[in-house]
Order: C-alpha cells, then sequence, then structure tokens
C-alpha cells in the first residue's frame, strides 16, 4: 500500500525486494531493487537526483542504515516496524494515523480502483494462532483476514 500511495502523490518509488518479487514491484508501479550487499550504490545508481524520504517496512539494520546513506539526513526516514532501530539511529517511528485527511484520501483511491489490496489468506477467528505465527514468518504478499465464521 506505501508504493500505491506515494505513486498516487506523484512519487518515483525504489523498492526492495528478492529478485523473484521485481516483477511484483513493478505491478505496484515501484522500481525494484534487490536488497543485500551494494544496495546503497544500487540505490544511488537509481536515483541519481537524490533521495528524497525513505520508509523502512522490514525492521532490518541494512534498511536503515542504507536510508540514512541515500538519503543523507535523517529528517525524513520513517520506519513503521522497528523502535528499537528507531532510537538507536534517531529516526522517527510511525505508528499510523487516523486523521480524517488521510482516511479521505486512502478512501478515494479505494473508490477510483486505484488501490489494491491483496488478501494472502483467510483465517477463522478460532485459527488465530495459526494467522499469527504465518504473520511473525514474514514474506506474505498481502493481508492476513480474520473472519467470525
Amino acid at each position: 500500500m506505501a508504493v500505491q500511495f506515494a505513486r498516487a502523490w506523484g512519487a518515483t518509488v525504489i523498492g526492495t525486494a528478492i529478485q523473484d518479487n521485481h516483477d511484483y514491484v513493478r505491478v505496484l508501479g515501484a522500481i525494484p531493487v534487490t536488497y543485500g550487499d551494494g544496495l546503497e550504490e544500487r540505490v544511488r545508481e537509481l536515483a541519481s537526483q537524490g533521495v528524497d524520504a525513505c520508509l523502512d517496512l522490514t525492521g532490518s539494520e541494512e534498511a536503515i542504515t542504507v536510508s540514512i546513506a541515500v538519503r543523507g539526513d535523517k529528517a525524513r526516514i520513517v520506519t513503521l516496524v522497528s523502535p528499537p532501530l528507531a532510537k538507536q539511529y534517531g529516526i522517527t517511528m510511525m505508528f499510523g494515523t487516523r486523521a480524517a485527511e488521510t482516511v479521505a484520501q486512502v478512501a478515494g483511491l479505494a473508490a477510483r480502483g486505484d488501490l489494491d489490496l491483496p488478501i494472502a489468506r483467510r483465517f477463522a477467528l478460532a485459527d488465530l494462532a495459526e494467522a499469527h505465527r504465518l504473520m511473525e514468518s514474514g514474506g506474505q504478499r498481502g493481508k492476513l483476514v480474520l473472519t467470525l465464521d
């Protein structure tokens, strides 16, 4: 969703992913780049004009340190998943927002069909523990949904 929001607001997005997910990253509207050794150089090559902002959705130290290196300062680097790294590196930790303006923008994207929210798997509420284990294992493409049936 982060890629979709950024693209809707006019940003060019570079997204890290394993090679097997590069086509999916392209479908979302981002330029894919493989993480791991040499990530900073690959991002700099793709963003020759510089990087305006970085969003960490992995919680990895590599994501934070490369973001700091390519951004040049910490003012526009945010993590959604790692309070300890946010504190360690002095970057912003964001927990989300329910601001009316943001909710209205998201609703507008969805209403126009410009927001794709894939569902990875559905779980009955009774299978909550299994859903949580899967969520913690990571790597799902899409949301895990709990149902009352």
